[in-house]
């Protein structure tokens, strides 16, 4: 009796593991689905990445550790709270794109500040990193409305997997990073932030809408102009 438990564990793993791995290939063959995964995952990516190379990060911004720490907590605060109210007045999309971009150009501007200036510095980071906890705040919601509820907790489970994976590159890079230039972390957050701002208006709107209970409601939507275009990039709501 004893050696049957082990097998029927087994069994149930291997049942667990089919059916996640079933749902990722229906993710990965929707040609609609697939899109909106591979932007989920740059999302993802480039938020983690900003996330914990700026954390890591007072020694390229010239500011003592401390102190950085303490505001850095308050400005994630301020990131997480700042959307419940912006969301009231715009879409999920543009929220996002918007973050992403202002974050990306402030990490980008403190490259041309002096070290003379830590404050100023210290300042226009932080002004960043509350931008970019503000995606973070936001995807959660966003990422799981693109998606079907019978395909919505494997495509948030592997964006979770990527969050992960580009955490462990932004902590441990900016050390090797800093060796190099300190202007190196910012520069690559900052540039991948803003491509990663431009991809999502590709996606297409959520707010306000039913989520999707299938793929083929997601294949309606689609015949109905609901997809991953060029064309959304021109709409603001």
């Amino acid at each position: 009796m004893e050696d049957t438990v082990p097998i029927k564990e087994q069994k149930q793993l291997w049942t667990k593991l089919k059916e996640s791995i079933s749902d990722l290939q229906s993710l990965l063959t929707n040609s609609e689905l697939r899109h909106r995964l591979l932007i989920s995952y740059v999302i993802w990516f480039t938020t983690a990445l900003s996330y914990y190379a700026i954390g890591f990060s007072h020694e390229n911004f010239g500011s003592d550790p401390v102190i950085y720490a303490a505001v850095s907590g308050v400005v994630e605060a301020l990131g997480y709270v700042v959307p419940i109210f912006v969301l009231h007045w715009t879409g999920r999309r543009v929220a996002i794109s918007f973050a992403q971009l202002i974050s990306g150009a402030l990490l980008l501007t403190t490259i041309a500040i002096p070290l003379d200036f830590p404050g100023i510095i210290l300042a226009v980071a932080m002004i960043s990193r509350m931008f970019n906890n503000a995606v973070y705040s936001i995807i959660f919601l966003f990422i799981n409305e693109l998606f079907p509820t019978v395909n919505r907790g494997t495509a948030m489970g592997t964006c979770a997997t990527i969050s992960h994976f580009a955490g462990i590159v932004g902590s441990f890079s900016v050390m090797e990073m800093s060796k190099v230039s300190r202007h190196l972390t910012p520069v690559i957050c900052g540039i991948s932030a803003v491509l990663s701002g431009l991809s999502v208006l590709l996606l297409p709107e959520t707010g306000g809408k039913e989520l999707p209970d299938s793929v083929e409601e997601i294949n309606q939507r689609v015949k109905e102009g609901e997809h991953v275009s060029l064309r959304n990039c021109f709409k603001f709501k």
